[in-house]
């Protein structure tokens, strides 16, 4: 998640050049991935609300990040 927030905000600084679609793609990868490992987790932990709370955030930013690259 934090390796994802790196990338996002490379990427942001970076807007409006191309450079900046690699460094959002990297950092929505990283959100995917991230969202995987806390889903699994909260499988095992359910009703942990902070791990409900990091799956919402690895979706907003996903969602932040394929809005940014297509605009």
């Amino acid at each position: 998640f934090r390796e994802g927030l790196t990338y996002y905000s490379k990427g942001m600084s970076l807007r409006g050049t191309s450079e900046s679609k690699v460094w959002l793609s990297k950092a929505g990868r990283n959100f995917r991935k991230a969202g995987e490992i806390y889903e699994r987790a909260l499988k095992s932990d359910p009703g942990n609300s902070s791990l409900e709370s990091r799956v919402v955030d690895c979706n907003k930013f996903r969602y932040a990040c394929m809005k940014h690259s297509t605009l």
